[in-house]
């Protein structure tokens, strides 16, 4: 599947903490064979992707329409790299080192 390839290659492509690889791969196993779940930071785009994911959540993700689906696997993999949360990793793109290639 294309999209946890994609999560793989950002984890590998990054030098990020052990505890960021490990949320990456736990999405990217979500994404092939588990149920969606929902946003767990609270994040001034929390209540937008509830309401988008609302009668999706718990469903698995290939029964999901493909645009929402992968916008929502790119936001996953936002928070997963604690894109927004204070820290290392806050507001860091962990698609650039893709982007310089």
């Amino acid at each position: 599947m294309r999209v946890p390839a994609i999560v793989r290659e950002t984890s590998a492509l990054n030098s990020f903490t052990p505890d960021i690889h490990v949320a990456l791969e736990a999405l990217a196993r979500e994404i092939e064979s588990g149920p969606v779940r929902m946003l767990e930071q609270d994040t001034p785009d929390r209540a937008f992707w509830q309401l988008a994911w609302g009668e999706y959540a718990g469903q698995p993700w290939l029964a999901v329409p493909w645009y929402l689906s992968e916008s929502y696997a790119y936001r996953r993999i936002l928070e997963a790299t604690r894109y927004f949360q204070p820290g290392p990793t806050h507001g860091f793109d962990p698609f650039r080192v893709k982007k310089a290639h």
